[in-house]
């Protein structure tokens, strides 16, 4: 591996020292889900926080399931929006810029 100033483990050294001093928190690469490109525990948590309601309407419709839609539903949204079928920017409009409700409708 190169080690100088200029090498990618450099710049990315830099950039995860500046996330990190910024509040960011170092997640385990253990963690990651490369299939669907998401982070799944961090991400499920942040919505149950952030979305109590809507997850409390969920769970007891889909019950143990309700983690595996969820993810499945964000990755499909992803794939849309990747891909042009749909348009995110006036979904968000929708839905209120404040409100990342989008994985769960």
């Amino acid at each position: 591996m190169n080690n100088s100033p200029h090498s990618e483990a450099a710049f990315e050294t830099v950039i995860e020292t500046h996330l990190l001093a910024g509040g960011y928190a170092r997640i385990a690469p253990e963690g990651f889900d490369r299939e669907r490109a998401i982070f799944p525990e961090p991400v499920l948590a942040f919505i149950r926080e952030t979305q109590r309601k809507d997850w409390d309407k969920l769970e007891p419709l889909h019950g143990e399931h309700t983690v595996a839609l969820l993810t499945e539903r964000r990755a499909a949204l992803i794939a849309a929006a990747v891909t042009g079928q749909i348009d995110v920017r006036q979904h968000a409009k929708r839905q209120g810029a404040s409100h990342a409700s989008a994985a769960l409708s």
